[in-house]
């Protein structure tokens, strides 16, 4: 299975492409975390610490395996170590082949919801955030979030530059 937590969800064919099929109650925000190295970074507990104290986040880990018994609750593994798994679904969603590096993985963040669609709909808001952001209470932003929102960027980015890519959510579903 793709996930590694096959308990919680499978991977089903359709239309010739694999699904993923996440058998759990979706939670207000997804959030993205993309890595291309072959081990997650030491601190990795911590971030992982943070997520699970955001409940109204759902943190998709692409990348190498993440430590036995991580993938609980709002955390979820995707198998992408050697970056085949992100080359199809750039290929697929975004109709380009392009050679992963570390560098063009950040041009790419914006991206990332729109390589697993089937995920992003889960979820009202949809985004991405680098592994070093402390997110603090991440679920009193996006409980405060209203309907006239579009995007949760940390305090200084707003208003200007806006963002800088370590992280951001914005509406995944239409007005």
């Amino acid at each position: 299975s793709m996930l590694q937590d096959p308990g919680r969800s499978r991977k089903r064919r359709q239309g010739g492409r694999a699904q993923l099929s996440p058998n759990r109650t979706t939670t207000a925000a997804g959030i993205f975390h993309v890595w291309l190295g072959s081990a997650w970074p030491p601190y990795l507990n911590l971030v992982l610490h943070a997520a699970a104290a955001n409940r109204r986040a759902t943190f998709y880990f692409v990348g190498p395996p993440l430590p036995p018994g991580s993938a609980i609750g709002n955390v979820v593994s995707l198998d992408g170590r050697n970056g085949t798994l992100l080359r199809e679904r750039i290929a697929t969603h975004l109709g380009v082949s392009i050679r992963l590096t570390h560098r063009k993985m950040c041009d790419l963040k914006p991206t990332w919801p729109a390589l697993f669609p089937e995920l992003a709909r889960l979820h009202e808001w949809v985004g991405f955030s680098d592994l070093d952001v402390v997110y603090g209470d991440l679920d009193g932003e996006i409980a405060r979030l209203q309907e006239g929102d579009e995007l949760l960027v940390p305090a200084g980015m707003y208003p200007q530059p806006l963002a800088n890519g370590n992280l951001m959510l914005f509406r995944s579903t239409h007005k």
